[in-house]
């Protein structure tokens, strides 16, 4: 329509995750400009239009296929916008004096021998924002051990203990090490497809995807993750497996917890000496112990 646009990225090359950004960018345009072409299709997908239209780049990132097409928008639900509609609104809501903490699992289209899909009731309800209208909605699952686990369809079928669904996944390594608190989240997506959406008592919301974190909205702005990516990217500067793990775990853990701290890495040891005064070395502390 006359405009163009160009991305510069800051770094020599887009990652992995920023391209595929992109690519669902112009999906979601796409078929937002087919829809306009379409008066029949249109009236049946005013859905595309309500709530951020961030939202649907995220949606069309983590399950691209209800938005390959005016039809596709049309027929299928997009599950994942409905379920970061509920838990936006659960954001703004408090139960009992407190922040509410939610999370849902969308059951993936990819099979996997450790789990079925699941059977859903015949009076299932579907996980979007109505639900948050029922006040007993906010009980169902704190988002940290219990979350709801939603089927293709978009159906509310079950509830399910996070812990337990990831236990056949335990022995499998994980790319990114997680925050402690999330370790098994991100283990109930490793196989299946599956998407795992958490509202955190922070009131941040977090998405997960093929074992690593993805999307996290803070501040009222969504954030790529890009884990793999910026996590290579630290272990390569900090040079030692080991240490880059542990220090980012902490950091991890750290945030969850609403704290902050400072690390330095150095090259030379002695040089700790010049940064840190003496009687605060853990080596000086050490050294006291012993003698």
């Amino acid at each position: 329509m006359g405009g163009g646009y160009s991305l510069k990225s800051s770094s020599n090359k887009l990652s992995d995750h920023e391209r595929r950004l992109l690519r669902s960018i112009g999906m979601v345009l796409s078929a937002r400009y087919q829809l306009l072409t379409n008066e029949d299709l249109a009236a049946q997908s005013f859905q595309l239009f309500r709530g951020l239209p961030e939202d649907r780049f995220i949606s069309a990132f983590l399950d691209p296929t209800p938005h390959s097409s005016a039809e596709a928008i049309a027929e299928l639900p997009d599950r994942v916008a409905d379920a970061i509609e509920v838990l936006r609104t659960s954001s703004m809501s408090t139960y009992e004096n407190r922040r509410i903490a939610t999370g849902v699992l969308l059951f993936g289209s990819t099979p996997e021998p450790c789990h079925e899909p699941p059977r859903t009731p015949t009076s299932a309800l579907r996980y979007s924002h109505l639900l948050t209208s029922i006040r007993s909605f906010h009980r169902l699952c704190d988002g940290l051990r219990t979350i709801a686990l939603v089927d293709r369809n978009g159906m509310l079928a079950e509830l399910v203990d996070v812990h337990e669904w990831a236990e056949p996944y335990r022995d499998m390594p994980l790319a990114v090490s997680p925050a402690a608190a999330y370790a098994d989240h991100c283990r109930a997506t490793l196989c299946g497809g599956h998407i795992c959406l958490i509202l955190s008592p922070n009131g941040e919301i977090k998405i997960y995807s093929d074992g690593v974190p993805v999307f996290r909205f803070i501040d009222g702005t969504w954030r790529l993750v890009d884990a793999r990516h910026r996590y290579g990217l630290w272990k390569n500067a900090i040079g030692n497996a080991e240490l880059a793990e542990r220090l980012f775990t902490v950091a991890l853990n750290l945030t969850e917890s609403r704290r902050g701290a400072l690390f330095v890495v150095l090259d030379d040891r002695d040089s700790a000496r010049v940064l840190v005064s003496q009687p605060d070395l853990l080596d000086n502390l050490n050294r006291d112990s012993r003698s």
